[in-house]
């Protein structure tokens, strides 16, 4: 990260610039955002697709009986959270809850043809990691008050992040 300018993108929304510092972590409201872990998690290209526009729509891929089960959300929806942590908001997904319960393995390809790529624009990402489903807690908590209509919180936790384009 440059000394001179850091620019944040956390939440999908926010954006948080501090001037002339390289903090080791960053107070956002009540709590505090550990910036080393967030930026070794979550690559800076991943998250300008997650926020820039337009919205475009991603696969979650898991593992069903007999082959895999793919369902879509909205790169919008995607919550980032300290670490390093994604959290889609669920409203549905009842068959990717089955799934995820007997094999916790999920990929999700994230997508957008508007954010520069490695040698043209439009550029997505291959995310492997474990998922669960929270129906208590804080990651729940966060998607229940930005998404009232959710069930429940799809929480991935990142592995592998592979820029595919």
């Amino acid at each position: 990260m440059p000394n001179s300018s850091i620019i944040l993108i956390i939440n999908s929304l926010k954006y948080i610039d501090i001037l002339d510092q390289e903090p080791d972590s960053l107070p956002i409201g009540d709590d505090k955002i550990n910036l080393r872990s967030v930026y070794k998690m979550i690559d800076e290209k991943f998250v300008e697709v997650l926020t820039s526009s337009p919205d475009s729509g991603f696969a979650i891929v898991t593992q069903g009986p007999n082959e895999p089960h793919v369902v879509n959300s909205w790169n919008s929806y995607v919550h980032i959270a300290e670490d390093g942590t994604l959290l889609v908001p669920a409203g549905r997904m009842a068959e990717t809850e089955k799934n995820l319960e007997k094999d916790n393995r999920i990929q999700l390809t994230i997508t957008n043809r508007e954010v520069m790529g490695k040698s043209y624009k439009g550029t997505g990402f291959l995310v492997k990691g474990t998922g669960e489903f929270l129906k208590e807690g804080p990651g729940y908590d966060i998607i229940k008050s930005k998404f009232p209509w959710a069930r429940a919180a799809l929480a991935v936790k990142v592995d592998s992040l592979e820029q595919t384009l």
